[in-house]
C-alpha cells in the first residue's frame, strides 16, 4: 500500500462538503508508481473533503489499480486498450456517459486543487 492510500478517519466523512451535484471524472493510465501514488492521494483527498461522485476509468493493456485501495465512493472501471496513445477524448466521453449530474469536473492525476478552488 502506498503512503497516500490511508483512508480518512470516519468522523472526517461526516464533515464532508455536499457536492452531490458534481461528478469528478478521472482518466488514468498507470505508467509509474508515482502516478499510482498520485491517484491514491487524489481520490483520498476528494473522498475526505467532499460528498460527491467520482468516476475513475483506467485504460491500459492490463489493470494496475488494486480496487481494494480505493474508497468505496470511487466508481472504478477498466477498459483494455493496447494502443500506445491514450485517446483522452474518447475515454472522457465514456466517463461523461456514466454521469447523471448537472456539473462535471475532469480531474488530472498529477495535481491536487485547494478546497476553495474546487468550490
Amino acid at each position: 500500500m502506498c503512503k497516500w492510500c490511508k483512508p480518512a478517519k470516519e468522523e472526517q466523512y461526516k464533515k464532508r462538503i455536499d457536492l452531490k451535484g458534481v461528478s469528478f471524472l478521472i482518466l488514468v493510465r498507470i505508467d509509474s508508481i508515482d502516478r499510482l501514488e498520485n491517484l491514491c492521494a487524489i481520490t483520498n483527498y476528494l473522498t475526505k473533503y467532499f460528498d460527491t461522485n467520482i468516476f475513475l476509468l483506467e485504460a491500459d493493456s492490463e489493470s494496475k489499480i488494486d480496487q481494494a485501495l480505493l474508497h468505496t465512493d470511487v466508481q472504478y472501471s477498466f477498459i483494455k486498450d493496447d494502443n500506445l496513445k491514450l485517446h483522452v477524448t474518447k475515454y472522457r466521453n465514456i466517463l461523461l456517459s456514466k454521469t447523471a449530474t448537472a456539473y462535471v469536473a475532469t480531474y488530472d492525476t498529477d495535481v491536487i486543487f485547494p478546497l476553495p478552488q474546487i468550490m
